[in-house]
Order: structure tokens, then C-alpha cells, then sequence
């Protein structure tokens, strides 16, 4: 009995000082404990770079890549920040800023949603490292980009909004082609493309995954010779525009 009073005698004191220690371990985990899991879990298609701070208060660089740890990602010019907040377990955030993001961007892990996301001058380079058309067209321009509030578990599947505005051809910079939307719908693995101004009318609609486009352009007339070369380059003519396939 004297041996066991002598035991939780002790452990009065030893058990908060071990839930200390693991506290201050747990506030103070770097956040480029984060860097590989987030870079795997995406298949290296994000990379995450120059990561200073705790998992919990921090600040990274984030890129974009063909997907492989050898290539050189697309940088983001300035680092994202975060912080994470929370009232009660059930309202953890984390609170994401960047100089691009409208608004303050807001995870809420326990609740597995997500609040508004409004992106703007974000540059199309930035899509460079992906494969696909993008990657390819040589083009340039910005990106501003809305995803509504939802649930992560319907991330794959949840309603875009995204403007392509003022874009043009690297090899032609002076000449401004026009600024286009693209909208899917909730569920349907659809998006549309229409015009919203310039030189070059673009509309057409295809498939997010596999990705596929269909559509037609038609150039200004006063434009028309300037443009053919490079809508020969990836469509075919018809009438009096051109048929774009991807």
C-alpha cells in the first residue's frame, strides 16, 4: 500500500508534465512536416517549397509540376501564409492567405468543407507544368478562379467558375486574342466555353476528365489573316471559322 500511495504520489505531478511536453511538441511541429504528404498525396503534381514555421502558424511557396520530383515546378511568386484557428474542436479552421486570394480561404477539417474560394491575376504560366493543351498553346495571360463552398468529399465533382482574361499568344504578345469563361456543373464532368470579349470568339464544351474540347473559333476578319496560321496549327477550317479538337 505504502509503495502504491508512493506511485500516485508521483504520478500526480509526472502525468501533467508529460501532457506539457507532448503539448509543446504537438505547437511546435515544423511545417515542413507537412511538405512531403502534401506532395505525395497530390503525386508531386504540388510542391511545396521554403516552408518556415509550425504546422499550426506557417508560411510555404507552392509550384506546380508535370507530377515527377525530378522536374523544375512552376512557382508561385510569393508564399501562401495559414494560420489555424479554433473556438471548439468542432470549429477548427485553417485560414489560408495569399496576395492572389481574395479573401481569406477557409479549411474546416472537422466539418470536412471548405468556404468560398475567389482567385485573381493568377498567371497562366502557373498551369505551365500540367499537361494538356494549356501546357502546350504557348499562351499567356491570367486566371481568376471561383469555387463555391462545399464539402471535400465533393471536391472532384463541384461547380467551377474560371475566367481566362486578356490571353495571348507568347510569339504574338502585342496582340490581345480576348478573355473567355469556362463553367461546369455540379456533378456532370462538363464544362462550357464561351466569349466574354476580344478578337478571337471561342465557344465550345467538352469533358473535365479525360479532358476533351470541342469547339469553334472565329477570328475578326481585320484579324483573320494574322490568326490562321496559329488556328491551322490546332483546328482545321470550316465555313467561315475554325474547329478545335482536343
Amino acid at each position: 500500500m505504502v509503495k502504491i500511495r508512493h506511485l500516485l504520489r508521483h504520478l500526480k505531478w509526472i502525468i501533467p508534465l508529460l501532457l506539457i511536453l507532448i503539448i509543446i511538441i504537438v505547437m511546435n511541429i515544423p511545417a515542413s512536416y507537412l511538405t512531403n504528404k502534401i506532395e505525395k498525396a497530390t503525386r508531386y503534381k504540388v510542391r511545396v517549397i521554403n516552408t518556415n514555421g509550425t504546422i499550426w502558424n506557417g508560411s510555404a511557396y507552392i509550384g506546380i509540376s508535370y507530377g515527377r520530383p525530378d522536374k523544375a515546378p512552376v512557382m508561385l511568386t510569393t508564399p501562401i501564409t495559414w494560420t489555424v484557428s479554433i473556438s471548439n474542436i468542432l470549429n477548427l479552421s485553417i485560414n489560408i492567405k495569399h496576395q492572389n486570394i481574395v479573401q481569406e480561404f477557409k479549411i474546416y477539417p472537422f466539418k470536412k468543407t471548405i468556404s468560398d474560394l475567389y482567385i485573381e491575376d493568377l498567371p497562366l504560366d502557373f498551369f505551365s507544368g500540367l499537361k494538356g493543351p494549356l501546357s502546350s498553346l504557348n499562351l499567356g495571360g491570367t486566371i481568376q478562379i471561383h469555387i463555391p463552398e462545399t464539402s471535400i468529399e465533393n471536391i472532384e465533382s463541384l461547380p467551377l467558375d474560371i475566367t481566362f482574361a486578356e490571353i495571348y499568344r507568347k510569339d504574338d504578345p502585342n496582340l490581345i486574342l480576348g478573355t473567355y469563361s469556362l463553367k461546369s456543373g455540379n456533378a456532370d464532368n462538363q464544362f462550357n466555353v464561351d466569349t466574354i470579349s476580344g478578337i478571337l470568339k471561342i465557344t465550345g464544351h467538352g469533358n473535365i476528365k479525360p479532358f476533351s474540347f470541342t469547339g469553334q473559333a472565329m477570328p475578326d476578319e481585320i484579324f483573320a489573316p494574322r490568326l490562321a496560321p496559329f488556328l491551322r496549327s490546332i483546328g482545321y477550317e470550316k465555313d467561315d471559322g475554325f474547329i478545335i479538337e482536343f
